[in-house]
């Protein structure tokens, strides 16, 4: 299948949710609410910034196979978005490639923080507690944006054949990774990417970000 590259994050509409937003919405175990999240949703990020040539990996070199390789920054010019920024400022920090799943890490809280605000900001939850802390969550403000949401990227869980937006094609990706965390998957997965929804020049990337978000999900 054939995809167009991703819009620069200053040629989008600022009303379109990113990755890391659009997987959050969908971690719902209970009416009202959204369950917190910090490793899926930058995870989610990580991805955006890939589309975005902004960041790149290399696979990790060793006697032991390392699926999850290393990530580094290609492109540190700001995005202009705080959650993708957010990101990227550590990794352009350590100034030399990162184990990925080590990168996640180290990014989740400030991700989380600046993922929140933006939730926020557009009127769809209010944050309860903090990240990480027993009980905390994000309480559903407007239900009826939020399923208006969830069912477009409920469909594209359903119906893969249908997605041509590779943005829409992770967060499929990020879902069926995540473990537990989303409960509409079950049992192994037998490929970490579902489709051919990303440029061939970004799917190594997707593959190692996605199969750092998987072994991170099984640790929590």
């Amino acid at each position: 299948m054939t995809t167009a590259p991703a819009q620069p994050a200053a040629d989008r509409d600022a009303t379109t949710t990113t990755i890391a937003e659009d997987v959050q919405l969908m971690l719902n175990h209970d009416p009202g609410r959204l369950d917190f999240n910090t490793v899926v949703p930058v995870a989610g990020a990580f991805i955006e910034l890939t589309l975005l040539g902004r960041i790149s990996s290399v696979a990790k070199k060793g006697f032991f196979v390392d699926e999850m390789g290393l990530v580094t920054v290609t492109d540190a010019t700001p995005t202009g978005n705080p959650i993708l920024d957010s990101a990227m400022r550590a990794i352009v920090k350590r100034g030399r490639p990162w184990q990925t799943h080590r990168a996640i890490l180290a990014t989740r809280l400030d991700v989380t923080v600046q993922l929140h605000a933006a939730l926020e900001a557009r009127g769809l939850t209010r944050t309860v507690g903090k990240p990480e802390r027993r009980g905390s969550h994000l309480e559903i403000v407007d239900l009826e944006a939020v399923e208006a949401r969830r069912a477009v990227l409920k469909r594209a869980r359903t119906l893969p054949d249908t997605v041509a937006d590779p943005r829409l094609g992770a967060v499929v990706d990020l879902l069926r990774s995540s473990g537990n965390l989303y409960r509409g998957e079950t049992g192994p997965i037998g490929s970490r990417i579902t489709r051919d929804w990303y440029p061939p020049n970004t799917a190594a990337t997707m593959g190692r970000i996605l199969a750092a978000e998987g072994y991170l999900a099984e640790s929590q």
